[in-house]
């Protein structure tokens, strides 16, 4: 419970970090996150030997998907907290769980009573947050607010999807890399977003505040 409730408050200050950078594009905010991430993992989460980004073979494929989706939640969650208050993207990302419980209840037709109370306990408590909130006065419009609300629930229906998938598969016995998938989305990130940062200005890269910044969110 308590390394639970660290991880989900470490993880909830991604979006101040964001907020915080100033002059770069979110496209050079999320490589940047995914280089420095990438690199402090391979000097002190695995050894190089141990990290294979390699042809893809048959118990490749799952890993390489489970990746690619990890590395589209970090590009939707950054663009979330861009978008849209830090306090809105992250409720709403935070309903990762509650989708887990939705897929296994329509997948298979299971579920816990105390996920179905938490379940409704998360939306009233979400009703009761929203209720009479008005952004438009900290400077957001209505249409960034959608897009960075759209943007948090598409990544917290990955983040869902994500581990419905490993769960199943640890289930039936299948052995998953999660730390071979975790390099591999900081890989695939890196590679995937390069193009983009060629059409994308920046005005403050060479800012300490920035670097310091991006190195924090590197290690959530």
């Amino acid at each position: 419970m308590l390394y639970s409730f660290l991880c989900a408050t470490l993880w909830a200050s991604t979006g101040i970090f964001v907020k915080y950078i100033d002059g770069l594009s979110v496209p050079h905010i999320i490589w940047g996150r995914f280089l420095i991430a990438f690199l402090f993992g391979l000097l002190f989460v695995q050894s190089r030997a141990k990290f294979q980004f390699t042809p893809l073979q048959q118990r490749s494929y799952s890993e390489y998907a489970l990746a690619l989706m990890m590395t589209a939640y970090y590009v939707l969650a950054t663009y979330s907290f861009f978008y849209a208050p830090v306090a809105v993207a992250a409720l709403l990302i935070a309903l990762a769980p509650l989708f887990t419980f939705l897929l296994r209840l329509f997948i298979k037709g299971e579920f816990h009573r105390n996920e179905l109370l938490g379940f409704i306990i998360a939306f009233l408590g979400l009703m009761l947050y929203f209720y009479g909130k008005d952004y438009a006065g900290e400077g957001y419009s209505t249409d960034a607010i959608i897009l960075g609300g759209v943007c948090a629930l598409s990544a917290a229906i990955l983040r869902a999807a994500f581990s419905f998938i490993v769960w199943e598969s640890v289930g039936k016995g299948r052995s998953v890399d999660a730390a071979n998938i975790n390099n591999n989305t900081l890989l695939l990130g890196v590679i995937l977003l390069s193009p983009a940062l060629f059409f994308q200005s920046v005005s403050g890269a060479i800012k300490h505040l920035n670097e310091i910044n991006l190195i924090f969110l590197s290690k959530l």
